[in-house]
């Protein structure tokens, strides 16, 4: 018999958004967890799937709240009243040695261990529609390959494997469960639910289908676009197809400004607020921004003033503290640069095109940038340090000496 199920993963129920410390709007987006998991169990029971899938990371270890338990107990049940089940496994923001056993789950979930991978048959009105092999993780930090252990279940019509894994080794997330494509295509399953990767990502879109719903709500800038999850529809002959659902209540912004044919402030705020405007969601939803303004203006020395953007920024806030659906700006940075011939004032024999020249010189010498991260690595080796900060790389380094140029302009000129 054909089937649906939803395919989610990284709810982080109640964690706070990054860089969002004005209470004013920090309680508002993390409420937006909330209301985001409720839309899934929505969505569930809308277009009456036959089971949901959670690839891990329901809570957050570091903020896991009694009200994100009851919310995600009082999801389960309105779920059980539907007859839907539950299959869920823990990853490295929940493992089994920090998940919390204060509330009762319902009989219809179903948590996976910690041992060897172990398969539940889900039947359907009698009949074995499928199989779903999952496996939890025991601690916060896997780094062996578990996906090798998984086996499908050759009873089963249709073969799901569900596990929290970094699948290709992407270097920006950490490499817990690394396994690759190759080796999940070739393990015979019909799809493989995939969580960890907060961004979408289709790896194969043929069986097996190799699928990262992403997270259904951003929670840091960098998490920009539509989230939400994946319904898939399993037809009679195995067929598979996935169709996006957005959830997310708040939606990042990366929104870039060239300042090249700004002169004046007002024309400034006049852009920044007609992006907004294009931006506003409707009903009760929000958005968070970040702006960049790039390129060369005469506007440069008053963005670069002290204090001036900061004064900026507060009066855009201060407006949308009004709105229900709030577009919240949370940084303005100034990439601009002066209005000035960086060619020939690099030739002027004087301290300044002292200054550019040296500045092109690292900016050409990849031995001279790593001299120079050598010199910076007492600070990033430090065990306080490094805590907090990663050293960077060399692209990270070409932009600072961007920025370091601009500076240094600013302060000669």
């Amino acid at each position: 018999m054909g089937f649906q199920f939803i395919h989610t993963a990284d709810l982080h129920l109640g964690r706070p958004f990054s860089g969002i410390k004005d209470s004013s709007i920090a309680s508002k987006l993390i409420e937006s967890t909330f209301k985001t998991f409720e839309r899934i169990i929505e969505l569930a029971i809308e277009n009456r799937v036959a089971f949901l899938l959670i690839a891990g990371d329901i809570y957050d270890t570091k903020d896991k709240s009694l009200k994100a338990q009851l919310t995600f107990q009082k999801g389960m049940r309105r779920l059980e009243a539907e007859n839907i089940d539950v299959y869920v496994v823990t990853g490295n923001h929940d493992p089994a040695n920090k998940w919390t056993a204060e509330l009762d789950i319902p009989p219809n979930v179903h948590l996976f261990g910690h041992g060897k991978p172990k398969s539940f048959p889900v039947i359907k009105d009698g009949v074995h529609i499928a199989s779903i092999c999952g496996w939890s993780y025991p601690k916060e930090e896997v780094k062996e390959d578990v996906a090798s252990q998984f086996s499908p279940d050759p009873k089963a019509p249709y073969n799901i494997a569900l596990l929290h894994c970094n699948c290709g080794s992407s270097a920006e997330y950490e490499n817990y469960a690394p396994c690759t494509p190759t080796e999940l295509l070739g393990a015979g399953f019909d799809y493989w639910a995939l969580g960890h990767i907060h961004k979408r990502n289709v790896i194969s879109d043929k069986n097996p289908w190799i699928v990262y719903p992403g997270n259904p709500q951003g929670i840091n800038p960098k998490e920009t676009g539509a989230k939400g999850c994946y319904l898939v529809e399993v037809g009679q002959n195995g067929s598979t197809r996935l169709e996006f659902l957005e959830t997310d209540y708040v939606r990042w912004h990366a929104e870039e400004i060239s300042m090249a044919d700004i002169s004046r402030i007002e024309e400034f705020m006049g852009r920044i607020h007609s992006i907004i405007d294009a931006i506003r969601p409707g009903n009760d939803k929000s958005a968070v921004v970040r702006f960049t303004l790039v390129d060369h203006t005469d506007l440069h020395s008053k963005l670069a003033r002290e204090g001036n953007l900061q004064g900026i920024l507060e009066d855009l806030r201060s407006d949308e503290l009004r709105e229900s659906n709030i577009v919240w700006v949370e940084d303005i940075i100034d990439k601009t640069k002066p209005v000035i011939d960086l060619e020939e004032r690099r030739k002027a024999n004087d301290l300044t095109g002292d200054f550019l020249r040296l500045v092109d010189e690292y900016r050409n010498s990849p031995t001279k940038r790593e001299d120079l991260l050598k010199e910076l690595d007492e600070l990033y080796m430090d065990r306080r340090g490094k805590k907090w900060i990663d050293r960077p790389n060399d692209a990270t380094l070409l932009e600072w000496l961007d920025l370091v140029e601009t500076v240094g302009l600013d302060f000669l000129l």
